[in-house]
Formats: C-alpha cells, structure tokens, sequence
C-alpha cells in the first residue's frame, strides 16, 4: 500500500509538473511570438524605407538622366553656335576681300578712265 501511495504521489507530482510546464511553455509560446510580432514589424517598417529610398533613387535617376539629356543638348547647341561664329567670321573675311578687290577693280576702272579722259582732252587741246 505504501508503493501505491508514493507512486499516486509520483504521479500527482508528475501531473504537477506537467501542468507546470505546459504553463510555462504556454508564456514561453506567448513571449515568443510577441518577439516575433514586435520583429516583423520592424521587417515591415524597414520594408517601406527600402521602398521609399528605392522611389528615392527612382527619382533622383530619373532627374540626372533628363539633366544629362538637357546637357547634351546645351553642348549640341554650343557647338552649333560655335560653328556659326566660326563660318559668320569666314564670311566676313572673304566678304572684306571681295570689297578690298572690289575697290581695287573700280579704283583701277576710275584710273583708267582718268587716262581715256586726259587723253580725249589732249587731243581735244590739240585740234
């Protein structure tokens, strides 16, 4: 009777312990997933910076890309301004050597005439 006893006894602390445990793993379980919840919702928040950073470099790209393209079209334009400066000036140059030898053809033209007219008015002087 008295093993009967202990074991009933045994089996008392047994069940004590075992509902013990399944308490403890019960605040364990609960612990644990309010760790898991409170992580998660960093995940999730870290989540959203990545994405608006991510929007952020989207944008900025974006932005560089267009001041590129606008650069490159500046640049365009100021070669082309350059090249008409650079061909204006040409023109001017040439267009100032045909006057020159313009002015040099009639002053030549004028002498000649000078010439013909002293020469119709010696002879003129002499009849």
């Amino acid at each position: 009777m008295a093993n009967e006893i202990d074991q009933n006894q045994e089996i008392a602390a047994l069940k004590h312990e075992n509902r013990s445990l399944l308490v403890e793993m019960k605040e364990l379980k609960a612990t644990l997933n309010a760790e898991l919840e409170v992580k998660e919702k960093t995940i999730e928040k870290l989540k959203q910076k990545l994405e608006e950073r991510d929007g952020t470099i989207s944008f900025y790209r974006g932005v560089y890309e267009a001041m590129e393209r606008e650069a490159s079209g500046l640049k365009q334009k100021l070669e082309d301004v350059s090249q008409w400066k650079q061909k204006a000036g040409l023109l001017s140059t040439v267009k100032h050597i045909s006057e020159t030898m313009q002015i040099k053809e009639l002053q030549s033209e004028v002498s000649e005439l000078k010439n013909k007219l002293e020469i119709k008015g010696n002879e003129i002087s002499e009849e």
